[in-house]
């Protein structure tokens, strides 16, 4: 980047990057991730296997009932969080720290610059990841630019970022 600045390039923000020096940049940041990925992976042979069997309870016709001026239940995927995330850092940084982690997860720099585009909102609109997480709002991004699976994915996987946000923390 230097050399680019030398030459006379600008950098005055993100999109300012040439082309190559941000490929360099999202491969040692694949790598990186990688590399933690394999310490922390316990191998496949040594775990045992896991069976999980899905019931679900029986409901009484009484039980299944609403009553009037009761609460009504809401719509599937409402986002209303009953625990808050634990995230350790500063929330504009932990916003960037998402950002990363999505971005090291897909390998085209077009869907590196969709998820840049949606951290600039986040944090432009003063929001945090718990904030994001509770609203749900995917509407918000995809209004505002952001490509729809990408802001489905910001939106969405942010309990699973921090889950392992927290495993490498401990």
């Amino acid at each position: 980047m230097i050399k680019f600045v030398q030459a006379g390039g600008a950098l005055q923000s993100h999109d300012d990057i040439p082309e190559d020096i941000r490929a360099q940049i999202y491969a040692e940041v694949q790598q990186d991730v990688d590399r933690r990925r394999k310490r922390r992976a316990p191998s496949v042979s040594s775990c045992p296997p896991i069976n999980i069997t899905n019931v679900l309870p029986t409901q009484s016709p009484q039980a299944s009932i609403t009553q009037p001026g009761g609460p009504q239940p809401g719509p599937v995927g409402s986002g209303v969080r009953k625990t808050r995330l634990q995230i350790p850092e500063p929330l504009d940084d932990a916003v960037r720290s998402y950002t990363d982690w999505q971005q090291s997860r897909f390998s085209s720099i077009s869907t590196h610059m969709e998820y840049q585009k949606a951290c600039r909102l986040t944090l432009d609109e003063c929001l945090d990841l718990e904030l994001v997480s509770e609203r749900q709002d995917v509407e918000f991004y995809t209004k505002n630019g952001v490509k729809q699976g990408v802001a489905h994915r910001f939106v969405r996987d942010i309990e699973l970022w921090a889950d392992q946000f927290n495993d490498d923390v401990v």
